[in-house]
C-alpha cells in the first residue's frame, strides 16, 4: 500500500522498492502513454508534450548505477522530465543512484546528476 500511496508527488518513500514503483510511474511518458488521452480531447500539457518523448532509456552508467536517457523531440518537452520524473525521483531513497539525461537528436539538452 506504501507503494502504490508513494506514486503521488507530495509523498516521501520510505523504502527502495516504494521509490522503484515511483520512479517507474514517472518514466511512463513516452509517446504512446498520450496518445489515449490525447485522442479522447484529454488536451493538456501533458498530453501534447508527451508526445513528443519518443522513448525513455534506463541504462547503466560510470557516474552512478542507474543512468535514465528521456530522448525527445522538441526542446519544450523538458517540462515533462522536470515537473513529472524529477519530483518522483527526488522524493525517493533512489535520488543519490540515478542520473538523468533530456536528449535531443543525440545531444544532452539537461542533465540531472
Amino acid at each position: 500500500m506504501h507503494s502504490i500511496h508513494c506514486t503521488s508527488y507530495d509523498v516521501d518513500c520510505l523504502t527502495v522498492e516504494a521509490g522503484c514503483v515511483k520512479v517507474s510511474d514517472g518514466l511512463d511518458m513516452a509517446e504512446g502513454r498520450a496518445r489515449v488521452p490525447y485522442k479522447l480531447g484529454g488536451v493538456s500539457i501533458h498530453s501534447v508534450l508527451a508526445l513528443s518523448i519518443k522513448m525513455v532509456e534506463i541504462a547503466t552508467s560510470d557516474k552512478r548505477p542507474i543512468r535514465i536517457n528521456v530522448h525527445i523531440t522538441e526542446t519544450a518537452d523538458i517540462f515533462q522530465v522536470d515537473h513529472v520524473l524529477m519530483p518522483k525521483l527526488n522524493t525517493t531513497p533512489l535520488r543519490d543512484h540515478v542520473e538523468v539525461y533530456a536528449i535531443v537528436n543525440n545531444t544532452v539538452l539537461k542533465s540531472y546528476p
